[in-house]
């Protein structure tokens, strides 16, 4: 017998060819798909989670309470993952029209999640996860440099790509750019509708704690494609601020304090230790932990 739960487009072909025997005179194929239509509704696509290793074993219990009842000579039972969304995709280039009969139009673009080595059906793995931030990053930063106006919509979707879109925003946006959460209510999500009335939503501004909070910074960080690359240079940027704030503090010291402050940093002083530190030319020393 043959188990398998796999996020790509099924092959009945192949499964024809796992239980085929030559002793067996029929081969009986069940393939499901999803309808376009529940209970008076639309449907785009089909939602649901799927844990293989249980899934298998269900499927395993299936096909042998099936061969104890009737003389089945071979069973292969291929489930589709919970990442099969290409009817999803068709559905919204259905949509396009709607869109672009709109004043102002508006176009849409689609970005594959997809490099050169890999191109996941999912966000499974750590890897996906990194390659989905390098997209999202390069995406937005193209248009950053094209002085474009960024409106980022986080709802929807894998919790992760919502993550990571906080993760860009931070890096990249400034303060004419902004961060949007869409909460709709259930029976609008359940309806599948695709277009509700202004009333039926709500837009919620998401406020970002920028990264990048001089602009020649966030013009340094555009020079890079890779957010890790980016992520980088935002620490080197705020180290060398540590040091020239470190710098300035030493200049304002007196030889004395300057002493003093030395035997605290090669002995380690502790906060007590500081809070008994004796007064220097009239005035108490005051060190700063910037480590």
């Amino acid at each position: 017998m043959h188990f398998l739960v796999t996020p790509e487009p099924l092959d009945p072909q192949r499964a024809i060819e796992l239980v085929r025997r030559d002793e067996a005179g029929a081969v009986v194929v069940f393939l499901g798909v999803v309808r376009n239509h529940n209970q008076g509704r639309r449907v785009l696509y089909l939602e649901y989670d799927a844990y293989p290793e249980m899934a298998q074993q269900v499927m395993q219990e299936l096909a042998q309470e099936a061969k104890s009842r009737w003389p089945i000579a071979e069973v292969a039972v291929v489930h589709t993952g919970p990442s099969a969304r290409g009817d999803a995709l068709q559905g919204w280039r259905a949509e396009e029209a709607h869109y672009a009969g709109r004043r102002p139009a508006i176009a849409f673009r689609y970005v594959p999640v997809r490099d050169e080595q890999r191109f996941p059906s999912d966000i499974v793995s750590e890897e996906d996860a990194a390659l989905l931030l390098r997209v999202l990053y390069r995406e937005v930063a193209a248009q950053k440099r094209a002085r474009r106006r960024v409106h980022l919509c986080i709802a929807g979707g894998r919790k992760v790509m919502a993550a990571y879109g906080m993760a860009v925003a931070q890096l990249l946006l400034d303060e004419e750019d902004r961060v949007w959460h869409l909460l709709s209510p259930p029976h609008l999500l359940q309806s599948r509708q695709m277009h509700a009335g202004a009333d039926r939503v709500v837009l919620v501004p998401v406020p970002v704690l920028r990264w990048s909070l001089l602009p020649s910074t966030l013009w340094e960080l555009l020079l890079w494609d890779d957010p890790y690359g980016a992520i980088q240079r935002q620490r080197e940027v705020r180290d060398r601020l540590r040091r020239r704030m470190l710098s300035e503090f030493w200049r304002e010291l007196t030889t004395a304090e300057r002493q003093v402050a030395l035997a605290l940093a090669r002995s380690g002083g502790s906060n007590q230790e500081l809070e008994l530190v004796p007064k220097c030319s009239g005035r108490p020393v005051l060190i700063a932990n910037w480590g």
